[in-house]
Protein backbone atom coordinates (compact mmCIF):
# COMPACT_ATOMS: atom_id res chain seq x y z
CA UNK A 1 0.00 0.00 0.00
CA UNK A 2 2.46 2.68 0.76
CA UNK A 3 4.43 2.05 -2.54
CA UNK A 4 0.97 3.24 -4.24
CA UNK A 5 1.04 6.80 -2.52
CA UNK A 6 3.48 8.56 -3.83
CA UNK A 7 2.41 10.07 -6.59
CA UNK A 8 1.27 13.76 -7.29
CA UNK A 9 2.98 15.05 -4.44
CA UNK A 10 3.60 18.60 -4.54
CA UNK A 11 6.87 19.70 -6.46
CA UNK A 12 10.16 19.95 -3.76
CA UNK A 13 12.93 20.91 -6.16
CA UNK A 14 14.07 19.48 -9.60
CA UNK A 15 12.97 16.09 -9.15
CA UNK A 16 11.38 15.94 -6.19
CA UNK A 17 7.88 16.18 -4.76
CA UNK A 18 6.76 15.72 -1.20
CA UNK A 19 3.91 15.00 1.12
CA UNK A 20 4.11 15.88 4.98
CA UNK A 21 1.68 16.32 7.82
CA UNK A 22 2.67 17.13 11.73
CA UNK A 23 0.89 15.24 13.82
CA UNK A 24 0.61 15.58 17.88
CA UNK A 25 1.66 12.04 19.74
CA UNK A 26 0.80 11.83 23.89
CA UNK A 27 2.79 9.34 25.88
CA UNK A 28 0.61 6.70 26.17
CA UNK A 29 -1.68 6.61 22.94
CA UNK A 30 -2.01 2.97 20.90
CA UNK A 31 -2.34 3.22 17.36
CA UNK A 32 -6.54 3.41 17.33
CA UNK A 33 -5.40 6.88 19.13
CA UNK A 34 -2.98 8.02 16.35
CA UNK A 35 -5.15 10.08 14.15
CA UNK A 36 -3.49 10.87 10.66
CA UNK A 37 -6.85 12.70 9.07
CA UNK A 38 -6.40 16.35 8.25
CA UNK A 39 -8.94 18.04 10.76
CA UNK A 40 -8.45 15.44 13.15
CA UNK A 41 -7.37 15.71 16.91
CA UNK A 42 -3.95 14.82 16.53
CA UNK A 43 -3.03 16.87 12.75
CA UNK A 44 -1.19 20.40 13.53
CA UNK A 45 -0.08 21.36 9.99
CA UNK A 46 1.37 20.23 6.65
CA UNK A 47 3.73 23.55 6.58
CA UNK A 48 7.68 22.80 7.34
CA UNK A 49 9.99 25.27 8.18
CA UNK A 50 14.31 25.01 9.11
CA UNK A 51 16.26 27.49 10.65
CA UNK A 52 18.48 29.58 7.91
CA UNK A 53 21.34 27.96 10.33
CA UNK A 54 20.79 24.72 9.32
CA UNK A 55 19.12 25.19 5.76
CA UNK A 56 20.94 28.51 4.26
CA UNK A 57 19.10 27.48 0.79
CA UNK A 58 15.61 28.23 1.95
CA UNK A 59 16.85 31.14 4.11
CA UNK A 60 13.99 29.84 7.11
CA UNK A 61 10.75 29.97 4.88
CA UNK A 62 7.96 28.30 5.67
CA UNK A 63 7.06 25.97 3.24
CA UNK A 64 3.88 23.93 2.63
CA UNK A 65 3.02 21.00 1.25
CA UNK A 66 0.24 18.93 0.07
CA UNK A 67 -0.72 16.75 3.02
CA UNK A 68 -0.85 13.54 3.39
CA UNK A 69 -3.18 11.37 1.01
CA UNK A 70 -6.52 10.27 2.41
CA UNK A 71 -5.24 6.78 2.02
CA UNK A 72 -2.66 6.62 4.35
CA UNK A 73 -5.03 8.77 7.20
CA UNK A 74 -6.29 5.01 8.86
CA UNK A 75 -3.49 3.08 7.68
CA UNK A 76 -2.16 0.45 10.27
CA UNK A 77 1.14 -0.25 9.09
CA UNK A 78 1.96 3.64 8.33
CA UNK A 79 0.73 3.88 11.97
CA UNK A 80 2.37 0.77 13.47
CA UNK A 81 5.68 2.11 12.30
CA UNK A 82 5.44 5.42 13.79
CA UNK A 83 5.07 3.54 16.92
CA UNK A 84 7.71 1.68 16.33
CA UNK A 85 10.02 4.22 15.21
CA UNK A 86 9.44 5.74 18.29
CA UNK A 87 10.14 3.16 20.14
CA UNK A 88 13.44 1.96 18.66
CA UNK A 89 15.15 5.38 19.23
CA UNK A 90 16.30 6.75 22.75
CA UNK A 91 14.63 9.67 23.19
CA UNK A 92 14.04 9.41 26.77
CA UNK A 93 17.67 9.80 27.45
CA UNK A 94 17.87 13.29 25.31
CA UNK A 95 14.32 14.26 27.12
CA UNK A 96 13.43 13.55 30.73
CA UNK A 97 9.58 13.76 30.21
CA UNK A 98 9.44 11.82 26.99
CA UNK A 99 7.63 9.53 29.08
CA UNK A 100 4.94 12.69 30.53
CA UNK A 101 4.85 15.02 27.74
CA UNK A 102 3.26 15.02 24.21
CA UNK A 103 5.80 15.04 21.06
CA UNK A 104 5.26 16.67 17.20
CA UNK A 105 5.60 13.72 14.82
CA UNK A 106 6.60 14.52 11.35
CA UNK A 107 5.67 12.49 8.44
CA UNK A 108 7.49 12.91 5.07
CA UNK A 109 7.41 11.08 1.60
CA UNK A 110 9.50 12.23 -0.63
CA UNK A 111 9.91 10.68 -4.06
CA UNK A 112 13.18 11.71 -6.58
CA UNK A 113 12.55 10.73 -10.37
CA UNK A 114 14.93 11.50 -12.73
CA UNK A 115 15.29 10.48 -16.73
CA UNK A 116 18.35 10.80 -18.85
CA UNK A 117 20.01 13.86 -18.68
CA UNK A 118 17.58 15.35 -16.20
CA UNK A 119 18.78 13.92 -12.09
CA UNK A 120 17.08 14.42 -9.19
CA UNK A 121 18.54 16.89 -6.51
CA UNK A 122 18.75 16.74 -3.45
CA UNK A 123 16.97 19.55 -0.89
CA UNK A 124 19.36 20.82 0.47
CA UNK A 125 21.98 20.38 -1.96
CA UNK A 126 24.51 19.82 0.74
CA UNK A 127 24.87 17.45 3.98
CA UNK A 128 23.05 19.54 6.51
CA UNK A 129 21.12 18.65 9.98
CA UNK A 130 17.16 18.81 9.92
CA UNK A 131 16.57 19.97 13.74
CA UNK A 132 14.34 17.60 14.77
CA UNK A 133 16.67 15.48 17.36
CA UNK A 134 15.63 11.62 15.79
CA UNK A 135 14.79 10.57 12.07
CA UNK A 136 14.24 8.12 10.68
CA UNK A 137 14.88 6.98 6.85
CA UNK A 138 12.98 4.27 5.13
CA UNK A 139 13.29 3.32 1.55
CA UNK A 140 9.74 1.89 0.06
CA UNK A 141 10.77 1.51 -3.51
CA UNK A 142 13.80 1.88 -5.72
CA UNK A 143 14.30 1.51 -9.66
CA UNK A 144 15.88 2.35 -12.89
CA UNK A 145 18.25 4.12 -10.69
CA UNK A 146 21.86 5.00 -10.29
CA UNK A 147 22.91 7.62 -7.16
CA UNK A 148 20.51 8.21 -4.48
CA UNK A 149 23.89 7.27 -2.01
CA UNK A 150 23.08 8.26 1.95
CA UNK A 151 25.90 9.90 3.49
CA UNK A 152 26.69 10.55 7.16
CA UNK A 153 29.24 12.82 8.55
CA UNK A 154 30.44 13.29 11.91
CA UNK A 155 29.50 16.34 13.38
CA UNK A 156 32.57 18.51 14.34
CA UNK A 157 31.56 22.17 16.07
CA UNK A 158 33.69 25.33 16.22
CA UNK A 159 32.82 27.27 18.86
CA UNK A 160 29.91 25.69 19.87
CA UNK A 161 28.76 25.79 15.85
CA UNK A 162 28.04 22.31 14.11
CA UNK A 163 30.35 21.77 11.39
CA UNK A 164 30.56 19.08 9.05
CA UNK A 165 33.07 16.74 9.80
CA UNK A 166 34.73 13.42 8.17
CA UNK A 167 32.61 10.85 6.69
CA UNK A 168 31.46 7.75 8.52
CA UNK A 169 29.30 5.96 6.61
CA UNK A 170 28.01 5.96 2.55
CA UNK A 171 25.02 3.41 1.82
CA UNK A 172 22.59 2.86 -0.66
CA UNK A 173 19.19 1.88 0.26
CA UNK A 174 17.99 -0.37 -2.27
CA UNK A 175 15.17 -3.18 -0.63
CA UNK A 176 11.94 -2.27 0.44
CA UNK A 177 12.13 -0.87 4.50
CA UNK A 178 16.24 -0.77 4.54
CA UNK A 179 16.18 2.09 6.63
CA UNK A 180 18.71 4.68 8.34
CA UNK A 181 18.48 6.46 11.50
CA UNK A 182 19.42 9.85 12.37
CA UNK A 183 20.50 11.50 15.83
CA UNK A 184 20.69 14.92 14.34
CA UNK A 185 22.81 16.50 17.55
CA UNK A 186 25.94 14.31 16.42
CA UNK A 187 25.54 14.05 12.39
CA UNK A 188 25.01 15.53 9.30
CA UNK A 189 23.80 13.68 6.53
CA UNK A 190 22.62 14.07 2.69
CA UNK A 191 22.03 11.97 -0.41
CA UNK A 192 23.43 12.46 -3.37
CA UNK A 193 21.72 13.02 -6.51
CA UNK A 194 19.36 10.23 -8.25
CA UNK A 195 19.97 9.67 -12.12
CA UNK A 196 18.00 7.16 -14.48
CA UNK A 197 20.50 4.20 -14.90
CA UNK A 198 21.87 2.90 -18.19
CA UNK A 199 19.14 2.45 -20.58
CA UNK A 200 16.18 3.27 -18.38
CA UNK A 201 13.67 5.55 -19.57
CA UNK A 202 13.56 7.03 -15.52
CA UNK A 203 14.57 6.60 -12.43
CA UNK A 204 12.69 6.79 -9.09
CA UNK A 205 13.69 6.53 -5.15
CA UNK A 206 10.51 6.82 -2.72
CA UNK A 207 11.38 7.35 0.84
CA UNK A 208 9.41 7.76 3.89
CA UNK A 209 10.59 9.64 6.60
CA UNK A 210 9.52 9.63 10.31
CA UNK A 211 11.23 12.45 12.88
CA UNK A 212 10.01 13.23 16.17
CA UNK A 213 10.22 16.31 18.34
CA UNK A 214 9.64 17.07 22.37
CA UNK A 215 6.78 19.50 23.11
CA UNK A 216 8.44 21.24 26.34
CA UNK A 217 6.17 23.57 28.63
CA UNK A 218 8.04 27.05 28.26
CA UNK A 219 7.50 30.17 30.63
CA UNK A 220 7.94 33.94 30.52
CA UNK A 221 11.20 35.21 33.01
CA UNK A 222 11.21 38.83 34.83
CA UNK A 223 13.00 40.24 31.67
CA UNK A 224 9.71 38.70 29.54
CA UNK A 225 11.68 36.33 27.87
CA UNK A 226 10.42 32.74 27.03
CA UNK A 227 12.32 30.01 28.23
CA UNK A 228 12.20 26.54 28.78
CA UNK A 229 13.00 24.96 32.60
CA UNK A 230 16.57 24.04 32.73
CA UNK A 231 17.25 20.17 33.44
CA UNK A 232 14.46 19.90 30.56
CA UNK A 233 16.74 18.21 27.89
CA UNK A 234 20.21 16.28 28.64
CA UNK A 235 22.07 18.96 25.80
CA UNK A 236 25.64 17.33 26.92
CA UNK A 237 24.21 13.90 25.98
CA UNK A 238 26.69 12.18 22.75
CA UNK A 239 26.30 8.89 20.50
CA UNK A 240 27.91 5.69 22.11
CA UNK A 241 31.23 5.32 21.00
CA UNK A 242 32.23 3.29 18.05
CA UNK A 243 32.72 -0.12 19.07
CA UNK A 244 35.75 -2.14 17.75
CA UNK A 245 35.15 -5.29 15.63
CA UNK A 246 36.55 -6.96 18.18
CA UNK A 247 34.30 -5.72 20.81
CA UNK A 248 31.28 -6.05 18.92
CA UNK A 249 32.16 -9.62 18.15
CA UNK A 250 32.14 -9.98 21.51
CA UNK A 251 29.50 -8.67 22.43
CA UNK A 252 27.15 -10.51 20.04
CA UNK A 253 29.06 -13.99 21.20
CA UNK A 254 28.21 -12.93 24.72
Amino acid sequence: MLASVFEGGGSDGPGRSRFYGRYLLGPAWTIDMLDLAVGSHAFLSSDYRQGADLNPEQGGALRSYFHLPRSLWNSRLLKELILFDLSFVPLAELWPNARRNPLVVGVHLIRMHAAPGRPALPTPSVPHQDGEPFTCIHLIARHGAQGGVSQVFRNTPVDNVSQRGPLLAELTLRDMFDTMVVWDKEVFHHVTALEAGPEQEQAVRDVLIIDFSPLEECRFNARGQIGIAEGSFRAGLRAAPQQSEEARGASIAA
